[in-house]
């Protein structure tokens, strides 16, 4: 299984890195720096990734202009998106969902619960979530 994980913060992708490898050892993470190497990551991808990881306040493209350019292309409209973010803003929650965010989820302060909302991400996308048979042919 591979994750996408989309953030320009440091702390943060060593944190989530870290995480994802201590609950499943053969998850495959990849990073991306921006909106704009997320999409030169799934357009040179032959599948796209199990799971995408989106945070939004990047420099360059934003997780809302990849989002909307991402759901722009047929193959990866069913590629699940999860917006994980700082951003409390009603308007960026509501423009997540509007371009067919598959969830948003506000980045934990506390590393306890950072933890605890990545293993409930892991569970439920990664193990529970039942993916289209197309998915699996894309």
């Amino acid at each position: 299984m591979q994750i996408l994980l989309v953030d320009d913060d440091d702390g943060d992708v060593m944190l989530i890195t870290e995480t994802l490898k201590e609950i499943d050892s053969h998850l495959e993470v990849v990073r991306a720096f921006d909106g704009e190497d997320m999409m030169n990551i799934v357009n040179g991808e032959v599948s796209p990734p199990d799971l995408i990881l989106l945070d939004l306040n990047m420099p360059g493209v934003n997780g809302l202009d990849a989002l909307k350019s991402l759901r722009t292309q047929s193959r990866h409209s069913s590629t699940p998106v999860v917006v994980f973010t700082t951003s409390r803003s009603q308007r960026d929650i509501n423009g997540a969902y509007s371009l067919f965010a598959n969830a948003y989820v506000q980045k934990p302060q506390n590393f306890d619960a950072f933890k605890a909302t990545l293993q409930r991400i892991y569970d439920f996308w990664l193990k529970a979530n039942q993916r289209p048979a197309s998915y699996a042919n894309e």
